[in-house]
């Protein structure tokens, strides 16, 4: 199999983006789980094994996406935090 010299440049370019969702995510689920522990829910360690930073509900690779960018707090933005009441839908 041939690949064209735009079509290798197309994989690496995707592979970055990739890379760099992988690195994003994983920062916010270290964040998201510090502060479940500092609440005192900390994340069970056989939870671990079924969590990944491939969680591509939040990406979108085509199209065009608008919206509006929340301030951030050091190098990450905030974590989206419910009240429990508001999760159990009270």
């Amino acid at each position: 199999m041939i690949v064209s010299f735009p079509d290798a440049h197309r994989a690496s370019a995707l592979s970055l983006v990739i890379n760099a969702i992988i690195v994003w995510d994983t920062e916010h689920l270290a964040a998201a789980a510090a502060e479940l522990a500092r609440r005192g829910q900390p994340v069970p360690d056989a939870a671990w094994s079924h969590i990944t930073p491939l969680h591509w509900a939040h990406i979108h690779l085509v199209g065009h996406d608008h919206f509006e960018e929340p301030e951030s707090v050091g190098h990450l933005r905030p974590l989206r935090v419910k009240r429990h009441e508001d999760a159990l839908g009270a």
